[in-house]
């Protein structure tokens, strides 16, 4: 489905002034209006996806944003996704996982896609069946070295060479369908969460070294939690997980054997940095990147040590009179750069988010 041409899209930046003021930390500014739910980086690009506004269909655009000139390119074509889909950026292309589009019907939708657009135009330049249309609940794409990207589609994983196709390697997990996958910043190891195949039991946990998959540790998340983003560190990994309205943050050892931290346990919370962010909201996230956590939510806007969850800086204040952040965001040069409240924001950061610490 093509872009309606009555649509009017900005094609350069805002770049607005700075709030509260230029160079003081946690300072941000506004860059671009519009219903955002992803950003990534690649150099001084940054690659977006928006919800076009008054469409009923879960449809979605992929724009391009040079930071250098300021210039914003959108592509011709809506993918139709559901929900928040990562975006793969490499050598041969800007990559999304998506599903064909058959009619309005959300219960409609065709096969598992996967779209590739040019990376400097953002043209659609091919599309491919990945899977058969409700072939699963769950599917994940992640770059990977060399241009190669990891899929999964049910309880299949595998590593693809995508131009030209090629399947390089095929994991089955026997335990149920990947909901999500992470890899360690060393790549030597896969944390996956996995929707058990048996009926009861909260989702469960798995540590797999590469590239072998060797299944070498699991864990479970509590019954009557599902989970949303796994994000690994080089000694711990990040669930972040959901019940009904309310969100919560469990950093997991590495080897899943406990949980060192819960971030929104509510009466639960324990030590200073449980009591401290006590309650969350469902769309809590939080993400290991340039060497720290990043916690955000309506309310919340922080940095933290990744392998202990200690703070390292918190947006002072209610996050709703700054810079809100409502998913993972995107690093260049030392600024921070994400999405939320229906815009892009650039954000300063004190220097104790920049660099990793121990």
């Amino acid at each position: 489905m093509v872009v309606p041409r009555r649509q009017v899209l900005p094609r350069h930046l805002l770049a607005t002034g700075w709030i509260p003021e230029p160079g003081r930390p946690w300072s941000h500014r506004l860059l671009l209006a519009g219903t955002f739910t992803d950003v990534v980086s690649a150099g001084d690009v940054l690659y977006l996806l928006e919800a076009l506004p008054h469409r009923a269909e879960p449809m979605q655009l992929l724009v391009r944003v040079d930071l250098r000139t300021g210039t914003v390119r959108y592509a011709h074509r809506l993918v139709p996704v559901s929900g928040t889909v990562p975006i793969v950026v490499s050598r041969s292309g800007v990559w999304l996982l998506g599903w064909a589009w058959l009619s309005l019907n959300v219960e409609r939708s065709g096969p598992l896609t996967l779209y590739r657009f040019d990376p400097e135009t953002v043209r659609l330049i091919s599309r491919r069946t990945v899977g058969p249309g409700g072939c699963c609940e769950q599917a994940t794409l992640t770059g990977w070295t060399g241009g190669r990207l990891w899929l999964s589609a049910g309880s299949t994983v595998r590593l693809v060479r995508p131009v030209p196709w090629t399947v390089l390697q095929t994991v089955r997990i026997r335990a149920g369908q990947v909901q999500r996958l992470s890899f360690s910043p060393d790549r030597r190891r896969v944390y996956l969460a996995v929707a058990r195949a048996e009926a009861g039991g909260g989702p469960a946990l798995q540590e797999r070294a590469l590239p072998g998959w060797r299944l070498l540790h699991t864990g479970t998340v509590s019954r009557g939690l599902y989970i949303r983003q796994i994000s690994a560190a080089g000694a711990a990994l990040w669930v972040t997980a959901g019940a009904g309205m309310t969100g919560q943050v469990q950093l997991f050892t590495g080897d899943l054997s406990h949980v060192r931290l819960v971030l929104g346990a509510g009466q639960l919370a324990r030590g200073p940095e449980e009591k401290h962010f006590s309650a969350f909201e469902n769309n809590v996230r939080a993400a290991v990147l340039a060497g720290v956590t990043w916690l955000t939510a309506d309310n919340t806007l922080a940095c933290l040590q990744p392998d202990t969850g200690r703070v390292l800086a918190e947006q002072p204040g209610d996050q709703t009179r700054g810079g809100i952040i409502t998913a993972d965001p995107a690093t260049v040069n030392g600024n921070v750069y994400g999405v939320g409240a229906d815009r892009l924001i650039q954000l300063r950061p004190p220097a104790a988010c920049q660099r990793p610490r121990r």
